[in-house]
C-alpha cells in the first residue's frame, strides 16, 4: 500500500500528489490529511478517476 501524506498542504497539492500516485499504478493507497477541504477534494478526484 502507497501512503501519501497531504498534512498541511492546501489545495491543488493533495489532489495533484494523488494524481501522480494513481499514475505510478500501485493497488492500494492510504491518504493521510488534517483537512476536511483536503480531504473531500482527494475523495471526489479519485470517485471521478473509477
Amino acid at each position: 500500500m502507497k501512503v501519501i501524506d497531504v498534512r498541511g498542504l492546501s489545495y491543488p497539492e493533495p489532489v495533484m500528489m494523488t494524481k501522480n500516485a494513481l499514475a505510478s499504478g500501485d493497488a492500494a493507497y492510504e491518504v493521510l490529511t488534517d483537512r476536511v477541504t483536503a480531504k473531500e477534494n482527494v475523495a471526489r478526484f479519485a470517485g471521478n478517476q473509477g
